[in-house]
C-alpha cells in the first residue's frame, strides 16, 4: 500500500496473532507451559538473564495474518510492551489504537522516546483464535515492542461479562525494597510492584513457610509481609482517579494472610469499604500463614476509585493488607465475523498468496473491513460477508473454490 494512501485512510495493521495453547494450568513452578513470549523485531530466540522465561521474534505472528489455537474456556493474561527509541528517527512519539480481536483494548500514549509502557489484560477465551491488532490513528506509526500471553487458573478472575478487565495496579505491600516480583516467583508471571504508603502505617512480615492453596495463587514473597494501621480501629486505605477522569467499572481484588502468630486474647478483624462508604466485606479475620482472596463480583461504578479497611470493634489488633489488584472493565461490544466467513478468507487468502493488505477480521470493527468486502452487520448476529470484490488485484490462475463457502454471498 503506497504512502500516498496512508495518509488518506487509517490502516488496521495486525502485528502479532498469539496462542494461548495448553491443556493444564497446574504447571510446576520453572513452568513455562501456556506462555507465549514475543519479541516483536527480534531475530532469534533467546532466554531472558532475569525470569529466565524464552523468547521468540514474531516472524511467524506479523504480515500473513496468521491466528493460532487457544486453549477454550481459560482466563487468559495478555501483556504488551512499547517502548519508541526514536527507531524511525523522527522524534516523535507516535499515539495509536490496541485492539484485542475486534473490540478496542487501549489507546497507547507514551510519555516520551525512552518511557516503556506496559499494558495488561485478563479475558476469557471463548474463542478458537484471537489476534492483537494496532491501528493507526494519524499520529504516527503504531508499533509493538513485545507481547506476552499467560493462562491463568480457571477459577481466578472469574468473568460473568463479555469483556475483558484491564489492569490499573497490582501492589505488593512492603517497605523499602525495590524488588518487582514476577515469574518464576509467579507461576503466572503477573508483575507484583512494591508500594509503600508513609500515612501513618507500619509494615510486618515473616519467614515462616506459607500455605496457599486458591485459584489466585500470588508469590509467597508477596504474600509474606504487609502493611498495618497504627491503631486497632485504625484504617488502612488507598485512592486513585481515573486516567480519563470519567467514571469506570472497577474490579477489586484484596489478598490477606496473617503473619504474626496472634496470643490467645488477641484478635486481627476488619471490614472492606469502598468508594468511601460502601460496606464490601467483614467482619473478616485473616488465616495465619494462609490465605485468602477477596474479591469483586460485580464492579463498582466510580470517577474516583478509593477503598478502605478498618478494624471492627472486636479487634485488638490493627486491620492489614498484604496485597491487592485493581482492574476496569473493558466491554466488547463487536461480535466477530461469521466463523465459516473467517475460515472461507483464509482459504482465499492463502490460495492467492498476495496481492489485497488482509489482515486481523475481516469484517469488525466495522469501520476496518477488509478492502474489497462488504459485510452485514444486524444486532446480535456475528457479522457477515454479502459482497466480494476481487478486481485489480492482478491475481492469476483458477477461481478458489473456498469462495463457495461464503455462504451469505450477494455479490461477486
Amino acid at each position: 500500500m503506497g504512502e500516498e494512501r496512508r495518509k488518506t485512510k487509517l490502516i488496521f495493521t495486525l502485528i502479532c496473532a498469539c496462542f494461548l495453547a495448553t491443556t493444564t494450568i497446574r504447571v510446576q513452578a520453572q513452568d513455562q507451559s501456556g506462555f507465549t513470549s514475543i519479541d516483536c523485531g527480534s531475530t532469534e530466540a533467546y532466554t531472558d538473564e532475569v525470569t529466565g522465561i524464552n523468547y521468540v521474534p514474531d516472524t511467524n505472528y506479523i504480515d500473513s495474518g496468521q491466528s493460532r489455537n487457544i486453549a477454550a474456556s481459560y482466563n487468559g493474561l495478555i501483556r504488551a510492551r512499547f517502548m519508541y527509541g526514536n527507531y524511525d528517527s523522527l522524534n516523535q512519539v507516535p499515539e495509536f489504537d490496541l485492539y484485542i480481536g475486534v473490540n478496542l483494548w487501549t489507546s497507547v500514549k507514551l510519555d516520551d522516546a525512552s518511557s516503556v509502557t506496559t499494558v495488561e489484560m485478563i479475558y476469557l477465551a471463548r474463542l478458537s483464535v484471537m489476534s492483537v491488532c494496532l491501528v493507526n490513528k494519524g499520529s504516527g506509526t503504531p508499533f509493538i515492542s513485545a507481547l506476552e500471553t499467560r493462562i491463568l487458573d480457571d477459577t481466578a478472575y472469574v468473568l460473568r461479562v463479555t469483556g475483558s478487565i484491564n489492569l490499573v495496579t497490582r501492589a505488593n505491600m512492603v517497605s523499602g525494597s525495590k524488588n518487582r516480583y514476577r515469574f518464576p516467583d509467579d507461576r503466572y508471571d503477573r508483575i507484583w510492584e512494591p508500594t509503600e504508603w508513609s500515612n501513618g502505617v507500619s509494615y510486618i512480615s515473616t519467614n515462616e513457610s506459607f500455605y496457599i492453596n486458591n485459584g489466585f495463587n500470588p508469590p509467597k514473597a508477596v504474600m509474606s509481609t504487609a502493611v498495618m494501621a497504627s491503631t486497632s480501629s485504625g484504617i488502612v486505605d488507598q485512592s486513585s482517579d481515573t486516567d480519563e477522569g470519567s467514571s469506570q467499572q472497577y474490579y477489586s481484588y484484596f489478598h490477606f494472610s496473617e503473619v504474626q502468630k496472634l496470643a490467645p486474647n488477641q484478635t486481627r478483624e476488619f471490614n472492606i469499604y469502598l468508594n468511601s462508604n460502601e460496606f464490601f466485606y467483614g467482619p473478616f479475620q485473616p488465616k495465619y500463614l494462609g490465605m485468602t482472596t477477596v474479591w469483586s463480583v460485580n464492579p463498582q461504578f466510580t470517577k474516583r476509585y478509593n477503598f478502605s479497611i478498618t478494624g471492627s470493634v472486636n479487634s485488638t489488633l490493627p486491620p492489614t493488607l498484604n496485597a491487592y489488584e485493581i482492574y476496569t472493565y473493558n466491554a466488547w461490544p463487536q461480535s466477530n465475523t461469521n466463523v465459516m466467513d473467517v475460515e472461507a478468507m483464509d482459504a482465499i487468502k492463502s490460495s492467492y498468496g498476495g496481492g489485497k493488505i488482509w489482515q486481523g477480521d475481516p469484517c469488525a470493527p466495522q469501520n476496518y473491513s477488509w478492502e474489497g468486502l462488504n459485510c452485514s452487520f444486524k444486532e446480535f448476529d456475528p457479522p457477515k460477508i454479502v459482497g466480494l470484490n476481487l478486481s485489480s488485484s492482478n491475481l492469476k490462475g483458477a477461481i478458489s473454490v473456498s469462495i463457495s463457502n461464503l455462504k451469505s454471498l450477494e455479490t461477486l
